[in-house]
């Protein structure tokens, strides 16, 4: 397919190709972006005037028309979650469209324009998702969000290829860059974290989630630049985070199992004298307090029950402490806010050792208060008596602590 610049004399087919573009836009879930006329021939006439619309040609049809013109745009000034790739002098393409008679029309309208500056910045709607699977298929990168005269979103989109050297593209009068070779991948730290914030675009825009294979390392070294070394770092990190596994043969999937991780952090600023016990304690009990007024205001009979049951168990000399544990995670997952059970979890693993020797040093007396104090979380829970309730989970967390304070000085002795 030829490229050539539009003539006037093109004007009624841009305009058909421009109308065509609309429809198919609005029929593939994007009626915003054009909107019912954009754009019109006022538009499309001063690109053309200015040199800057250039037209696809196959077999003396006209099968796509497209603007390009080199930077800056007003528009890439100001770029917000993120930022480009680089402040170099940059081409730009807008208002891509085909006849839809010919494949790949846009593939090689971009491929044209990136002949032309080895810097190329171009944008399309977050509903556009044709647009965005063309630009990324071309290795285009998600830069981050910018906004259009009227304010609304677009996401913004580079490609860069190698040191550049100016020179005059074909039938224009300004200087544009193009490619000398390729450029040398990124390595470092700042890289490892731009491989993360690509992955955290990709989540918040619904492209990746829990349980979705995530890209190849040569994928992600090629897509952002960056040596496959600085993709492993990253991977690493998140594994560590718990936000992936790593699957032997299959490769990186988005986990969200971050309790373990999040455990370890807490252990080590205790470990490193950041906070000690009794703090991650009055969080705990923070939390539970919430979480107990949010179960009495919907909680259900066959919950309730469940929590009897486990009560009923607590009684047997072995299974204290472990029904302890099942009565409060149970609390906690009938509260139905995933991030508290989160929380609670991680919470509890780091104090889970020091409560289990505060309950093998526990007196007779103390473990019956202990017990008490849970069956008067219930029958508070049954009858709707919130401040009964909420006065027996602060009992149960104030014996708690008594208990730790006991058994860490009998330690220190």
């Amino acid at each position: 397919m030829e490229i050539r610049k539009a003539q006037e004399k093109d004007l009624e087919t841009l305009l058909k190709i421009y109308a065509h573009a609309r429809e198919f836009m609005a029929k593939t879930g994007n009626p915003d972006q054009w909107k019912s006329s954009y754009p019109d021939e006022e538009k499309v006439s001063g690109d053309i005037a200015q040199g800057v619309c250039y037209v696809c040609v196959q077999d003396g049809e006209i099968e796509g028309v497209f603007s390009y013109l080199q930077g800056p745009d007003p528009t890439y000034q100001k770029i917000d979650d993120g930022k480009w790739l680089n402040e170099d002098p940059y081409g730009v393409v807008h208002r891509v469209a085909g006849r839809g008679h010919v494949h790949g029309v846009a593939d090689r309208c971009l491929a044209w324009a990136f002949d032309q500056c080895g810097n190329l910045r171009i944008d399309t709607h977050r509903d556009n998702r044709v647009m965005q699977h063309i630009l990324e298929k071309n290795g285009f990168t998600v830069c981050g969000t910018i906004y259009v005269a009227d304010g609304s979103p677009r996401i913004a989109y580079q490609k860069v290829r190698g040191k550049n050297l100016v020179k005059k593209a074909p039938d224009q009068k300004e200087s544009v860059r193009v490619p000398e070779k390729e450029p040398p991948q990124r390595t470092g730290e700042k890289e490892s974290q731009d491989v993360l914030e690509y992955l955290k675009r990709e989540i918040r825009r619904g492209r990746l989630k829990e349980g979705d294979r995530l890209p190849t390392e040569r994928q992600l070294s090629e897509k952002l630049n960056v040596s496959r070394t600085t993709v492993r770092d990253a991977m690493r990190l998140l594994e560590g985070m718990g936000v992936l596994v790593s699957r032997q043969g299959s490769g990186n999937y988005l986990s969200g199992k971050m309790e373990k991780s999040l455990a370890e952090m807490l252990e080590f600023m205790i470990l490193l004298k950041e906070m000690d016990y009794g703090t991650v304690n009055q969080l705990r009990r923070a939390i539970g307090l919430w979480n107990y007024r949010e179960v009495m205001k919907h909680h259900t009979p066959e919950q309730v029950l469940e929590l009897r049951q486990i009560l009923g168990q607590m009684q047997q000399e072995k299974q204290k402490e472990i029904c302890d544990e099942k009565f409060h995670e149970k609390l906690l997952e009938f509260g139905g806010n995933p991030l508290i059970l989160m929380m609670m979890n991680a919470l509890s693993g780091v104090c889970r050792e020091l409560i289990r020797n505060a309950f093998a040093s526990m007196s007779e007396e103390e473990e019956k208060k202990l017990e008490q104090s849970h069956w008067d979380m219930l029958d508070a829970l049954v009858g709707g008596r919130m401040e009964e309730g909420c006065a027996a989970v602060m009992e149960h967390y104030d014996l708690v602590d008594r208990e730790i304070e006991k058994w860490k000085e009998t330690e220190q002795k």
